[in-house]
């Protein structure tokens, strides 16, 4: 075979290997060696002639980038791509925000609503409504354990109150 045909065959080879690098999981060791086949396959090329070369070189820099780039869009798709990349943490993620719309609407339902104080508010602490606990910020000053206080406003986190006068 001549210098045209290996270096034509060493870039299809290099270009396959790369494939298969954003499928299979080496750690790398797949990318370097498609960059050593298509390093050789340029310098095959460059034997063949200038022209084979240079276009060679030009298929290496764009095809390779090309080629990783597309592969790691659908790599993110395949089951193993899902379990590394955390695409399922999107998922995880729509659930917590919907425990924390659900927590928020909890709150802002308390609103109005009379609480005894557990831990004194200075000015975060801890209220009691019914045989639940929130945690709480009083509104004003710091007012004492067993104060009987008004729920006047809410967020996710916590329960805005204040002394019952």
């Amino acid at each position: 075979m001549d210098a045209l045909t290996w270096g034509l065959l060493l870039l299809g080879g290099a270009f396959a290997i790369l494939l298969v690098e954003v499928f299979v999981p080496t750690a790398g060791v797949l990318g370097v060696t498609s960059v050593v086949v298509a390093i050789a396959g340029v310098v095959c090329l460059f034997r063949a002639g200038v022209n084979w070369g240079l276009s060679g070189a030009t298929a290496v820099l764009i095809g390779g980038p090309t080629i990783f780039f597309y592969g790691l869009k659908m790599y993110r798709k395949t089951p193993l791509g899902r379990k590394m990349t955390s695409a399922d943490a999107d998922e995880v993620v729509d659930e917590q925000k919907r425990r924390e719309d659900e927590a928020l609407e909890e709150r802002m339902n308390l609103i109005g609503s009379e609480a005894v104080v557990v831990t004194e508010l200075r000015p975060i602490g801890v209220v009691k409504i019914g045989d639940r606990r929130f945690d709480a910020m009083s509104e004003t000053t710091i007012i004492k354990a067993g104060v009987s206080v008004r729920v006047t406003g809410a967020d996710a986190m916590q329960l805005k109150v204040r002394a019952i006068s």
